[in-house]
């Protein structure tokens, strides 16, 4: 019994306002923003933006040019991908109006019959991504 009491003791000891000794720190706001598929999307604010998030345009993959595609800024990579040849096959990257002709979009869904699909050693791109590049050629390619 003696034992107990003590042991309630201490527990209520550790109990009190430790609030004094403790800052607060502010939970950053979510990262988790709805993307939705396009029907005209923009270069600029919808396609690169896709790049960038998954890390296309990162210094380990196109942001150093890596395959002769430079994806580090938006002006740049959009005169890399829309009429110009790939450095492998030769094939246009971006045709525009034409997704499917598109080599791009070979390489991003993996039906490009040469070489690996992109994102190199990444997860494929989703379906709301795959759409909004598709739509983005189909709409012309424009560089917006």
């Amino acid at each position: 019994m003696r034992y107990l009491s003590v042991m309630i003791m201490i527990f209520s000891l550790g109990c009190g306002d430790t609030s004094t000794d403790i800052t607060a720190v502010a939970t950053p706001p979510s990262n988790n923003t709805v993307r939705s598929v396009k029907s005209d999307p923009s270069y600029n604010t919808d396609v690169w933006e896709i790049f960038v998030r998954t890390g296309c345009s990162a210094s380990s993959c196109h942001g150093n040019g890596a395959g002769g595609l430079s994806l580090s800024t938006s002006s740049g990579s959009y005169s890399m991908l829309v009429n110009v040849p790939s450095d492998g096959t030769g094939e246009i990257l971006v045709i525009p109006s034409n997704a499917t002709g598109s080599y791009l979009t070979k390489k991003l869904d993996g039906s490009q019959g040469a070489g690996s699909r992109m994102p190199l050693g990444g997860a494929a791109l989703d379906e709301t991504d795959m759409k909004n590049i598709e739509n983005w050629i189909n709409q012309g390619a424009k560089n917006n």
